[in-house]
C-alpha cells in the first residue's frame, strides 16, 4: 500500500473503478477500497447495457445525450466487451388511435435517432404487424405495428475489472474485500483518510489521503454519514429474472400490469426479464428477489411472449440503484442524473461524493469527478480515458486462427475473445502448462481451465465466487453444480490450499448461486435444487465431522 495517498476511493463499481483509472492516468497516487468484489453493487445488478435511454427523452434529455456520447467512447476503448442488442417495441391496438399509435412511436424514436448516432446506433425502423411477427414469431396480442431500435450490451464485471487493471498499470492500488469502517477527520472537520478492515479480520488499519471520494453507489449516503452526512439518495430496487438460454432474437419492450415498462432481453448465453423499480428501505447488504417481484415480471412478459412460461428460470439478478432523492414522483420517473458533491460546504472538506448516474455514462461521470478532485489537489492534466484503450481493446484476434493454433473449439475461443480481446493468446498460453490446460471446466459457457487459472493469477480473484464475474463459472444452466468442484480444485492448486480451504471455496460459489436461484424456483425444480445443495453441503462437511484416526 502506498505510504502517502493523494486519493482514497471508496467503492469498486463502474464509478469507482472508472475514477480510479482516470486519476491514476493523471498521475495521482490512488487507493481504491471495495468491501466485496468488484461490480457487486448497483453495477453488478444493472441491466448490463451501455444504452442511451430513450425513455429519458421525455423529462431528462441531458441524461440521454450523455449516455449516448459515452457509449460511443466506451465502444472505442473496449470493443471486445460490447455486443449489439436489437430491440423490438410492439405497438398494441388501442380504441380510437388507429394508425396514430405507430406514427407517434415513429416520431418519438426519430428524435432518439439524433442521439443514437453518437453511439453508432442503427436508425429505428417502423414495421408492420406481419414484419414484426416474422422477426419474433412468438409474439401474442393484437398489434398495430411496431418499431425497432438497437442498444449495446456489456459485461459489467469485466468492465470494472479492466478499469481496475489499467489503473493498477498506472500505479494505483486496488483492494477488494476491504471495508471502510470510519473516516479520519481533524478538529476542523477536514477528512484526511479512513479506517479500513479486511473481510474476516478484527484488525482496523488507518490510511491517510489528501482527498477521499465516496463512490459507494447505494451505500453512498451511509458513507457520507461517517463525516456528518449531507447527501440523500432514494434507493430503487431492480430485479431481473434469468433464463438458462437465449429465447428471443430481439429484446422486446412491453408494459407490466401497472403500465411500467419492462423488457425481455437476450444477454450473452441467457435471457433476462427486467426490470422492477421500487423504493427500497431494507438492508443494502441483504437484497433478494421476492415472490411478488418474480410473478410481476413473469406476468408482464408471458402476456406478450406466452411461450416463455414453459422455459426454465435459473436465477434472479438483484441490485439497488443509487438514485438521487426526489419527493412526490414514482420511482421509475426519478431522474438518472448524477451529482458531484464537494463536502466543503457541508463542513467536511477533503471529501467528495459521486451520486446517481447510469452505467452508460460512467466514464464522463468519473471524468468530471476527477476534474473536481484534481482541481482541489492542484494536479495538472486532463481526462484521456476516452482516448486510450482498456486492456485487450487494441485489436481483435482471428477466432479461427486461434482455434487452429491451440487446438481449441471455436466457440470456446469466441467467448474467450469476447472477455479478453487481444489478450486472448496470453490466456491460451497458460493452457500449455498442464496436460488438462485446454479442458472445458464449464460446458455451458464454455470456460477453459487455462482461463480459470489465468483469472486466479491475474484478475484480482480473492474468492472462488469471484470467478462468476471473471469467466462466468457457475453462471450457466448447471449453476455451479457441475463446474464448481473442478473450479475449486484449480483454485486450490493455484493458491496452495488444503482440502478444508477447498471446501470453503466451493461453498462460497454454491451459496452465491443458491441465493440468486432460490427466489425463482418452484415445485420439482426447487425440490431437486434443495436436494443437490443438501448433498453438496453434507458431502463436503462430512470429513470435518469424522474424528481423525
Amino acid at each position: 500500500m502506498p505510504a502517502d495517498l493523494d486519493v482514497l476511493i471508496i467503492g469498486g463499481g463502474s464509478n469507482g473503478t472508472g475514477l480510479c483509472r482516470d486519476l491514476a492516468k493523471r498521475g495521482a497516487r490512488v487507493l481504491l477500497c471495495e468491501k466485496g468484489d468488484l461490480a457487486r453493487g448497483a453495477t453488478g445488478g444493472s441491466s448490463g447495457m451501455i444504452h442511451g435511454g430513450p425513455r429519458y427523452l421525455l423529462n431528462d434529455v441531458e441524461t440521454t445525450k450523455h449516455s449516448c456520447e459515452d457509449s460511443g467512447y466506451i465502444q472505442r476503448i473496449v470493443p471486445h466487451l460490447l455486443f449489439r442488442i436489437p430491440f423490438l417495441t410492439p405497438v398494441e391496438k388501442k380504441p380510437g388511435l388507429g394508425v396514430l399509435g405507430p406514427l407517434l412511436h415513429d416520431v418519438y424514436f426519430g428524435v432518439y435517432d439524433r442521439y443514437a448516432a453518437l453511439k453508432n446506433g442503427i436508425p429505428h425502423a417502423r414495421l408492420t404487424t406481419a414484419e414484426m411477427r416474422a422477426i419474433e414469431p412468438g409474439l401474442a396480442g393484437d398489434f398495430a405495428g411496431g418499431v425497432t431500435l438497437d442498444e449495446w450490451g456489456i459485461d459489467c464485471g469485466r468492465l470494472c475489472l479492466l478499469n481496475a487493471k489499467d489503473a493498477i498499470a498506472h500505479g494505483a492500488t486496488v483492494m477488494t474485500y476491504t471495508e471502510v469502517v470510519g473516516l479520519l477527520q481533524d478538529q476542523s472537520g477536514r477528512v484526511s483518510g479512513a479506517r479500513l478492515r479486511s473481510a474476516g479480520a478484527a484488525e482496523v488499519r488507518e490510511v491517510k489521503a489528501r482527498v477521499v471520494v465516496n463512490c459507494g453507489g447505494p451505500w453512498a449516503e451511509k458513507i457520507a454519514g461517517l463525516a456528518g452526512g449531507g447527501v440523500r439518495l432514494r434507493p430503487g430496487k431492480g430485479v431481473h429474472l434469468i433464463y438458462e438460454k437465449r429465447l428471443t432474437n430481439f429484446a422486446v419492450i412491453t408494459s407490466a400490469v401497472d403500465g411500467r415498462q419492462v423488457f425481455v432481453l437476450p444477454y450473452q448465453n441467457e435471457t433476462w426479464i427486467g426490470t422492477t423499480d421500487d423504493d427500497y428501505y431494507g438492508d443494502l447488504d441483504d437484497v433478494h428477489a421476492t415472490q411478488d417481484e418474480v410473478r410481476y415480471l413473469k406476468e408482464a412478459i408471458t402476456r406478450i411472449l406466452p411461450g416463455i412460461a414453459q422455459q426454465r428460470l435459473i436465477g434472479a439478478r438483484v441490485g439497488v440503484r443509487n438514485t438521487i432523492f426526489g419527493w412526490g414522483k414514482n420511482e421509475d420517473e426519478l431522474s438518472r442524473r448524477y451529482d458531484i458533491v464537494d463536502h466543503t460546504r457541508l463542513g467536511a472538506p477533503g471529501l467528495f461524493s459521486l451520486l446517481g448516474g447510469k452505467l452508460a455514462s460512467f466514464r464522463v461521470q468519473a471524468a468530471e469527478t476527477a476534474d473536481a478532485v484534481c482541481g482541489a489537489l492542484g494536479i495538472p492534466g486532463r481526462c484521456e480515458t476516452h482516448l486510450h484503450k482498456l486492456p485487450g481493446g487494441d485489436s481483435m484476434p482471428d477466432e479461427a486462427e486461434l482455434a487452429r493454433a491451440y487446438g481449441v473449439d471455436r466457440l470456446a475461443v469466441r467467448r474467450l475473445i469476447h472477455r479478453h480481446g487481444s489478450l486472448a493468446p496470453r490466456v491460451l498460453d497458460v493452457g500449455r502448462e498442464t496436460p488438462t490446460g485446454f479442458s472445458v471446466v464449464c460446458a455451458g459457457e464454455p470456460t477453459l481451465e487455462c482461463e480459470v487459472r489465468h483469472a486466479v493469477r491475474h484478475e484480482l480473484v480473492v474468492r472462488l465466487g469471484d470467478l462468476m464475474t471473471r469467466c462466468r463459472i457457475g453462471v450457466g444452466a448447471c449453476q455451479g453444480v457441475d463446474c464448481g468442484l473442478r473450479a475449486a480444485q484449480i483454485f486450490a492448486e493455484e493458491r496452495g490450499l488444503d482440502p478444508e480451504d477447498e471446501r470453503e471455496a466451493l461453498m462460497d460459489l454454491l451459496s452465491r448461486r443458491w441465493r440468486a436461484a432460490r427466489p425463482v424456483l418452484t415445485g420439482l425444480q426447487l425440490a431437486e435444487a434443495e436436494l443437490l445443495m443438501t448433498q453438496y453441503t453434507g458431502l463436503w462437511q462430512l470429513p470435518a465431522l469424522v474424528p481423525h484416526a
